[in-house]
């Protein structure tokens, strides 16, 4: 019980820092005559929007391998040619 009575007062005591340091800093309560004194934004005018046409992408080429390693991890079409071969 103890520990929901800190909590209670501990976030009281924040919520009263905050509140304290945010009308410091000019974000308190609005005085209702600088309220009604505000002037509304003038419109934006309108925008125009262009459609952009992009030329379609080049496919890159494709790449085909045909060599396959064997369990030894030697080329199977490089048997001799890497071991200088049979003499």
């Amino acid at each position: 019980m103890r520990h929901r009575i800190a909590l209670l007062v501990g976030s009281l005591a924040a919520s009263a820092t905050l509140a304290l340091a945010l009308a410091a800093a000019g974000f308190g309560p609005a005085d209702p005559a600088l309220v009604s004194s505000v002037v509304a934004p003038a419109a934006t005018p309108p925008v125009q929007v262009d459609t952009v046409y992009l030329p379609a992408p080049v496919d890159p080429p494709t790449i085909t391998v045909h060599r396959t390693m064997s369990s030894g991890g030697e080329s199977e079409e490089s048997e001799g040619s890497e071991h200088g071969g049979d003499d």
